[in-house]
């Protein structure tokens, strides 16, 4: 890993998607990249001099102007922060830009080529990243691995990961990717085969024979996804639940509304969805 990508709102949360990034730079000498897409809180009225459109314009700019000198003092704030805690042994580096967050984003991966992206649940405006569909789409128009931290997560580091397999994209080069991402933390991973139906069981010991030097792989007969992934979560207490995001995959269920706010804050764990294979 070379450069960690974090998008920052300045909420009270921003913190916390900083300090998993600052782990994560430190176990692997990546750099971090703070990016703030300015404006994107802003909604600005009607203009007070509806005869001069001039007026209008003036008192719209002189608003954004303030609004984005404010940003860059959070923004360099934040960064002297980050490198009191690091001693200066991490690299970051910042970048503003104006225009809609899950547009600017998509475009920073594209210029700053990251190989993850860190993204909070939960805006300063109080966007939902889940039910909002940013991280959803984030993990679509990208390439890379995205992480989700909700709102109320606090910092509790990568020792415990729970990788949740997919029971009708289950593969082998899926498997030693995410072994190979979480290496340099020290990851204990415990795998999660939910067996959704019955054609799943032979998918099942296949992978299991493939698979015998691995972590643990455990098998959970249930009829849905969210109940497989909560009786995991009780059995193995994880601090990080981690899946491949797939278009179709009942996973990709967990960022549409009906489920978000309900069932992944419920949770409240962060969700590491690498790109579809």
């Amino acid at each position: 890993m070379k450069k960690i990508l974090i998008p920052v709102d300045f909420s009270e949360h921003t913190w916390v998607t900083v300090e998993y990034g600052l782990d994560m730079a430190k176990a692997t000498e990546a750099s971090i990249l703070l990016f703030h897409s300015a404006f994107d809180q802003v909604i600005l009225t009607a203009g007070v001099f509806p005869d001069s459109i001039a007026s209008q314009a003036v008192l719209d700019m002189n608003v954004l102007q303030e609004i984005y000198k404010e940003a860059e003092y959070k923004m360099s704030e934040l960064k002297a922060r980050a490198l009191e805690k690091t001693k200066g042994d991490i690299f970051i580096e910042t970048s503003m830009v104006s225009g809609e967050p899950d547009l600017e984003i998509v475009k920073a991966t594209l210029i700053h080529e990251p190989d993850i992206i860190i993204v909070g649940a939960v805006g300063q405006g109080r966007k939902d990243h889940f039910t909002g569909s940013t991280a959803e789409k984030l993990m679509k128009n990208t390439k890379i691995p995205v992480l989700a931290i909700p709102i109320k997560c606090g910092y509790a580091g990568m020792k415990d990961v729970l990788y949740a397999i997919d029971p009708d994209k289950a593969c082998e080069p899926c498997i030693l990717e995410v072994k190979e991402f979480f290496r340099p933390y020290g990851s204990h991973i415990q795998f999660l085969f939910i067996q959704l139906e019955e054609k799943h069981e032979s998918t099942y010991r296949e992978l299991k024979e493939r698979l015998k030097d691995v972590d643990p792989l455990h098998l959970i007969n249930c009829q849905t996804t969210k109940e497989g992934i909560y009786e995991a979560i009780n059995r193995i207490n994880p601090v990080l639940i981690a899946f491949h995001f797939h278009r179709e995959s009942p996973f990709a269920g967990w960022f549409r509304p009906v489920l978000s706010r309900r069932d992944l804050y419920k949770a409240n764990l962060p969700l590491l969805a690498f790109p579809e294979k």
